[in-house]
């Protein structure tokens, strides 16, 4: 009889080992699908200090501009140095602190007037710029200009969201959402 008794706790053991063992798979299963749907992100981010002067070994001159903001599903460093009277903005990847662009301001990137827009025949409303940038971040918008970069014209949307500053950039003949930059100026 004890033998028996011995059998059944032993099988109750392995059973229970079994099924603790196939609740933590599964919930480690669970974490990781969570982190492929998420922005890239890691507690080994680098710093801004350090983005600061990866970006200015790459383009020597003056930052005007340091921002974070997210490009697809990765989280980045936004530096805008000003050199040889050009800005550039550099994009560096906020885990890896490689860059993932340089971009040189062209002359023709600027502020628009209406005539161009209107001669361009731009397809969404002021008001529905706003509505969309609305709906990508919430919060309030603090102001809002048209700008052409390079040749596509877009507005620019300065936003208010939870005490931080968001800038929401609107394709104005399709209305996508081409980026969105977190932080001050």
């Amino acid at each position: 009889m004890a033998n028996a008794l011995e059998k059944i706790i032993l099988g109750l053991v392995v059973v229970l080992i079994f099924g603790i063992s196939s609740f933590l798979i599964g919930a480690q299963t669970s974490d990781d699908s969570a982190k492929v749907n998420a922005p890239q992100q890691s507690s080994s981010a680098i710093s801004p200090e350090n983005a600061r002067i990866i970006a200015l070994s790459a383009v020597p001159g003056t930052i005007t501009d340091f921002e974070y903001g997210i490009e697809g599903k990765i989280a980045v460093y936004e530096v805008e140095i000003e050199s040889n009277g050009k800005k550039n903005e550099i994009i560096i990847d906020k885990n890896a602190g490689s860059i993932i662009s340089i971009e040189t301001e062209e002359d023709d990137d600027s502020d628009i007037v209406l005539s161009e827009i209107e001669s361009r025949g731009i397809f969404i409303t002021e008001e529905k710029a706003r509505q969309i940038a609305i709906g990508a971040v919430g919060g309030s918008v603090l102001g809002i200009s048209k700008e052409k970069e390079g040749g596509i014209i877009l507005y620019e949307i300065e936003m208010q969201v939870n005490g931080e500053k968001a800038e929401v950039e609107i394709n104005a003949e399709n209305g996508e959402v081409i980026e969105i930059e977190w932080g001050d100026d």
